[in-house]
């Protein structure tokens, strides 16, 4: 008896065991896995393509900041490591279970002095930086009074603000509307800034 019990059990093992193998050996669909580099810019794998055929294109991932704004410009799929050679969706077709690679570069910000009938005396104005990304360092503004603007009706130069129309009051509480001296690292959006002078507190 239980030689036949060990005998059922072999050949039911086998037919499981082939069937396995049979699946295996059919199974010759392909995946093509998405690297980002990023946790906050996953794209989902896709599964059960033919060999042969081309990969549908992804929606192009987005990277974003804490306020919304994008702080990497994706630009493309890769078949590579080093991102040499790019990934053409419209004539690549796939051979083999594949990883595609994302291609990044940071998001260039303005920043734009707007002097409120002011100028920059000959030479300054080299000294203020015109663009800054994400991945910028901290930006500090000169703070030498050789490095001001000059208004000739408005006297002396007192600070750059993100507000364009402040009231005499206003200037004064600093508090509530502080002078804007620094970027800080991982900032990020189009900053325009506006000059005040002694005569604006008047």
């Amino acid at each position: 008896m239980k030689k036949i019990i060990a005998t059922l059990l072999i050949v039911v093992f086998g037919v499981i065991l082939a069937g396995c193998e049979d699946r295996k050996i059919n199974d010759d669909t392909l995946s093509v896995v998405f690297y980002t580099g990023l946790d906050n810019a996953y794209v989902k794998t896709i599964y059960n393509l033919q060999k042969g055929s081309k990969i549908p294109k992804p929606e192009d991932p987005v990277v974003t900041d804490e306020n919304g704004n994008s702080i990497l410009a994706f630009e493309g799929w890769f078949k590579d490591r080093a991102l040499d050679t790019p990934w053409d969706f419209d004539v690549d077709t796939i051979e083999k279970s594949t990883t595609l690679y994302a291609k990044w570069s940071p998001v260039v910000f303005t920043i734009t002095y707007d002097l409120r009938g002011g100028y920059f005396p000959e030479g300054v104005e080299a000294r203020y930086p015109k663009t800054y990304t994400y991945l910028s360092e901290d930006i500090i503004f000169p703070t030498d009074r050789a490095s001001w603007p000059v208004h000739e009706s408005k006297g002396l130069f007192i600070g750059w603000y993100t507000q364009p129309k402040l009231t005499p009051a206003q200037l004064k509480d600093k508090s509530n509307y502080p002078k804007f001296d620094i970027i800080k690292s991982k900032s990020s959006g189009n900053i325009v800034l506006y000059a005040y002078y002694l005569g604006d507190t008047i």
